[in-house]
């Protein structure tokens, strides 16, 4: 069965009033933070979907790494992938493996710049965080 696209956010787009794209917002050590909430009218087609989700990346002072979060309740059926994407439906940019197969539950890792294998399209560890701060990327969240 092909994979659907449940629901998308822009994690970083400015025109979506859940989205922090702020760079001056720091947390421990100097670290950037983004958070989104995942609503499924931005996703493209939209969906329409019960439940609650949220993404979380902080990019440490140095900006070598980003520990990323993602929290989603009540979906339909079992999650089976998630990636952050390029602009408002383009290809994937990174992977976020780890999560669980499961209607709902939290799983979190991290992105370094010394471990690129899961950028794709050309993509690197620049690329992605200049794409984060200007809002032109969104975190997707597929299920069976």
């Amino acid at each position: 069965m092909k994979a659907r696209h449940l629901f998308a956010l822009a994690t970083m787009v400015l025109t979506v009033g859940a989205c922090n794209d702020d760079d001056d917002i720091t947390g421990p050590g100097g670290a950037r933070e983004f958070t989104a909430t995942l609503i499924g009218a931005n996703e493209v087609p939209v969906v329409s979907q019960a439940g609650s989700r949220t993404a979380t990346f902080t990019l440490n002072e140095a900006e070598t790494s980003m520990n990323w979060s993602v929290t989603v309740s009540g979906m339909t059926s079992n999650i089976t992938n998630a990636h952050i994407h390029l602009g408002r439906a383009g290809g994937v940019v990174v992977g976020l493996t780890g999560f669980p197969t499961a209607t709902s539950g939290t799983w979190s890792g991290t992105l370094t710049s010394t471990a690129n294998a899961d950028l794709s399209q050309g993509f690197t560890w620049e690329s992605l965080i200049a794409l984060m701060r200007t809002g032109d990327v969104y975190v997707n969240v597929h299920t069976s």
